[in-house]
């Protein structure tokens, strides 16, 4: 008897450790949290600058063409053939912020695109790599 409620103890210490070296439990996010707390930001039509800005705010990372080739790249807004609409030139910024595990964390991204003429936000895109290993 004395032997389980030992090994009860020793099991349950265990556990508590894995989970708090994780940290899984506590800092991943569900992509329905990601979408709610991106839209509480609120960025499309404002200044890239601002927009940078809340969303470092909250704790994410920055870059601009770091995961992208760097120069402009082509969207079509609104583009009908004939329509007298260009196309708007765009360059795009990528933020991310990772969950506090050590091994493989979940990594959180908004990708966005702001137009070049204004510099106004005309286009962002959030989603989640749930492990980002080496």
């Amino acid at each position: 008897m004395r032997s389980t409620i030992t090994f009860m103890k020793v099991t349950a210490v265990v556990l508590a450790t894995t989970l708090g070296l994780s940290a899984c439990s506590w800092t991943r996010l569900t992509k329905e949290a990601h979408l709610k707390q991106v839209g509480q930001f609120n960025i499309m039509g404002i200044d890239k600058g601002e927009a940078i800005k809340r969303i470092s705010d909250a704790g994410f990372t920055c870059t601009e063409g770091e995961y992208f080739r760097k120069g402009e790249v082509l969207i079509i807004t609104g583009y009908v053939k004939g329509s007298g609409k260009e196309p708007v030139v765009v360059e795009r910024v990528s933020c991310n912020k990772r969950n506090l595990e050590l091994m493989c964390p979940q990594r959180r991204f908004i990708d966005f695109e702001y137009a070049k003429a204004d510099n106004k936000v005309v286009y962002m895109r959030p989603w989640i790599m749930e492990q980002s290993c080496f």
